[in-house]
């Protein structure tokens, strides 16, 4: 009965064991594939020039990939214990967090912007989206943010208190400034003028198909009738 007690014991280890690193190959490879996916979606887009959102969201990402991999080598290492709460850190405010003031920069002046000026829609000019935010003055704010996060995590990987401490007061001071940014795109002037020109990063074949008309302009156009010849 011993015998086959130690025997029950030693296979449902193994079989944990194996459970486990089942659970984390798979959770690796998920991983492997959205990253593929978020790169797909990068080298497709349309406007070359990344807004603020996109920028610091693929910071967020990048963090988040980094945390995975730190925590695979530890595990691998025998050292997770050690090192989990640097991960945890890494993870929860780097990636999770900074996810969510990223997605947030671009949610807030969205919904604003249906909420003040959509129903001014067709009846005149109205500003975009892109106008209600000033992205020049949120980047420091984003960047002291993430920078922040990141020594953050090395103070608390390397025991460090005090260099923790000021990291962290760093990175309260970035979320600071980062919601008087949303503060900010939530009051926006309801006289706001639109402005001139393409958005950032539209090439002006991209604007003439987001113009209205565009499509029966094109279609009529002596260019458009000789790529039909064409095919």
């Amino acid at each position: 009965m011993l015998l086959v007690s130690g025997l029950i014991g030693v296979w449902t280890e193994l079989a944990t064991s194996a459970v486990v690193a089942l659970g984390t190959a798979l959770a690796g490879i998920g991983v492997v594939f959205y990253l593929a996916d978020i790169v797909h979606f990068y080298r497709t887009r349309k406007r070359r020039e990344l807004e603020l959102n996109s920028i610091t969201a693929g910071f967020a990402l990048a963090i988040f990939a980094l945390a995975l991999a730190l925590g695979a080598l530890s595990w691998a290492l025998g050292t997770l214990d050690r090192y989990a709460g640097a991960i945890g850190y890494l993870f929860v405010f780097g990636g999770l967090s900074g996810l969510g003031l990223s997605q947030l920069y671009k949610i807030i002046p969205f919904m604003t912007w249906l909420e003040v000026f959509g129903k001014r829609l067709g009846k005149g000019p109205v500003p975009r989206v892109q106008d209600l935010v000033n992205e020049r003055r949120a980047r420091p704010g984003f960047a002291l943010y993430f920078v922040a996060t990141l020594l953050a995590s090395a103070a608390i990987a390397s025991e460090q208190a005090v260099v923790w401490e000021i990291a962290a007061s760093l990175q309260t001071l970035a979320t600071v400034l980062i919601a008087i940014e949303f503060w900010r795109s939530r009051h926006p002037d309801p006289n706001l003028k639109p402005t001139l020109g393409r958005p950032p990063g539209m090439s002006a074949a991209a604007k003439l198909k987001a113009a209205p008309g565009a499509s029966a302009k094109l279609a009529a156009s002596p260019a458009s009738g000789t790529d039909r010849q064409g095919e």
